[in-house]
């Protein structure tokens, strides 16, 4: 089993909805934002219509209830386990290198 890397950030404990689009397929998900850090988060899912695999590139669409907003972040998963991701998030520019080179 492979382990995720050492947390190089602290985590902050959070609950959110999120829409979760795998680029180049067209489908998703639903989840929840279980905790956050300044480079990634984990993600429970709660619907999914694929799986999702380390190195999948992702948006994520996060739901900002208490303002009535949401805010679309960029992400590669890092890990996958039953019903949980992790994410490391990415630039628009690292988005289309990854893209690029698949």
């Amino acid at each position: 089993m492979e382990y995720p890397q050492p947390r190089i950030s602290k985590r902050y404990r959070t609950y959110a909805k999120v829409r979760c689009q795998k680029y180049g397929s067209g489908t998703g998900a639903l989840m929840i934002l279980k905790n956050v850090s300044k480079s990634g988060a984990r993600l429970n899912l709660i619907t999914a219509a694929s799986e999702f695999l380390k190195g999948d590139i992702l948006r994520l669409i996060v739901e900002l209830d208490a303002v009535n907003s949401s805010r679309v972040i960029n992400a590669e998963v890092i890990w996958s386990r039953e019903g949980a991701l992790g994410v490391s998030f990415l630039t628009p520019e690292k988005v289309v290198s990854k893209l690029l080179n698949q």
